[in-house]
């Protein structure tokens, strides 16, 4: 589980990823479930919102390969999230999913959101300090 201090990480993953929009699901795979539980566009994504985990690859490869999952334009979106159109509505048009494991376990999901193709996506170096940021259930 995720515990207290997100505000201060997710502003930090924003620096380090340089996104314009973040989100934090948490993720309950024994129920098929993601629970938002961060949120920097909460008017189109309510914080506490809950949504069923899509049954598709990127999912797959997020919580069962402990995958960064990068998603880029309309037909990626599309075969990755179901409320695509949502996504591409606020001019998001590539997302970074970075996996938060705990315990060997995938518990949750940084998802950094970019308004243009033409970014510079976090390294392997910085998407390693995004999931450090994470992994210890005691400091997040």
């Amino acid at each position: 589980m995720l515990a207290v201090d997100l505000n201060k990480r997710a502003h930090q993953a924003i620096l380090i990823a340089g996104c314009d929009e973040l989100s934090i699901l948490e993720i309950d795979p024994a129920v098929n479930k993601a629970l938002r539980v961060y949120t920097t566009l909460e008017t189109v994504f309510p914080l506490y919102g809950k949504k069923e985990l899509p049954d598709n690859d990127y999912t797959r490869r997020l919580i069962l390969g402990k995958d960064t999952v990068f998603i880029v334009g309309m037909e990626q979106m599309r075969a990755a999230f179901p409320d695509y159109k949502r996504i591409l509505g606020q001019g998001i048009s590539v997302i970074v999913n970075v996996p938060i494991v705990q315990n060997s376990v995938v518990v949750g999901s940084l998802n950094c959101m970019y308004a243009s193709e033409e970014v510079t996506l976090p390294t392997a170096h910085e998407v390693k300090h995004l999931q450090k940021l994470f992994a210890d259930k005691d400091r997040c």
